[in-house]
């Protein structure tokens, strides 16, 4: 737009410069000349583009696409060609059931079903990239913009994509086998996005969510695991709890043994001794201690002798 008002002031400039010149009007030769200097200068700076680093450009000349595009940095261009920019950088593509994760706000999960008749949801990104030598194309055959593309071709390819695949696995193997999941959808994603200008870097599974059913059922697997966990180390508890009252019970009947062989004979002689020294006190008898053991540790003979009448 801005090339074609900068012709019409040369155009103008022009003619003024003329019509002035012809009548000899130094007002109109001054305009003039003006109109073209300044028309001169916005053509030139229509000539020139910058092209960010990650960009570029598709050039568009009065409707037709050109098919060299412009490279990052400043660039020459036809005045009147009209430049939109393609971010070719890695980008990110992701469908979850969170909201703000990804390009949708609400639930963006994939709903597929596997070879074993369950319906599964599935949260993943994919990263990929325009190429950068197919960009004029997919302007002229495709999309317009970034995001014309990501909703014309990434997003319908990558859920058909993942039900196509799903259907190869049954529940467990897509839990189980989850890397080769994700390669196969990769290499599928990889046929359909090259034909259309874009490369596939990398399919990255976040979530596999089962049917409610199947997530309840699993839940209570979970929980009867660890009720029987529980209750199995309850067991050994109780076990290990047995084996130490028996082995408490075991050493107090040790103890017992120990005190019944070597310690009666010291209690009966101790008990011997305490009845000695109620005899000793005693006004009525006098008594004779005799030792039965050659080492006086046995029970004494005690012999009962009537006091003598004091004269």
């Amino acid at each position: 737009m801005l090339a074609v008002i900068a012709l019409v002031g040369i155009i103008v400039g022009s003619i003024a410069f003329i019509v002035s010149k012809s009548k000899q009007n130094k007002e109109g030769k001054v305009i003039g000349n003006v109109i073209f200097i300044f028309s001169v200068v916005l053509i030139l700076s229509q000539s020139f583009t910058i092209v960010d680093a990650g960009e570029v450009g598709v050039q568009i000349l009065f409707g037709k696409v050109l098919e060299e595009p412009l490279n990052e940095g400043l660039q020459a261009k036809i005045p009147f060609v009209n430049v939109v920019r393609y971010d070719i950088r890695l980008q990110e593509y992701t469908m979850s059931s969170a909201k703000g994760e990804g390009e949708m706000y609400g639930d963006d999960t994939i709903k597929a079903i596997t070879k074993d008749n369950l319906e599964i949801s599935i949260d993943l990104s994919v990263w990929y990239m325009i190429n950068s030598k197919k960009v004029s194309n997919i302007y002229k055959t495709i999309a317009r913009n970034n995001y014309d593309l990501r909703k014309k071709i990434v997003r319908p390819a990558v859920k058909n994509v993942v039900r196509n695949v799903t259907t190869k696995y049954n529940f467990k193997e897509t839990i189980g086998k989850r890397q080769e999941f994700a390669t196969e959808m990769e290499l599928a994603l990889a046929e359909i996005f090259d034909s259309k200008g874009i490369t596939t870097d990398r399919v990255l599974i976040r979530k596999i969510d089962p049917p409610l059913s199947v997530k309840k059922s699993i839940e209570n697997k979970l929980v009867e695991q660890q009720n029987l966990e529980t209750k199995q180390l309850e067991l050994e508890k109780a076990h290990k709890d047995a084996e130490i009252k028996k082995a408490q019970a075991q050493g107090i009947a040790d103890a017992q043994e120990i005190i019944q062989k070597k310690l009666e004979p010291l209690y009966i002689q101790y008990e011997a001794i305490q009845a000695y020294k109620e005899l000793a006190n005693s006004n009525n008898s006098t008594f004779i201690i005799a030792p039965t053991d050659p080492n006086a540790s046995g029970m004494p003979l005690i012999l009962n002798v009537e006091r003598s009448k004091s004269k």
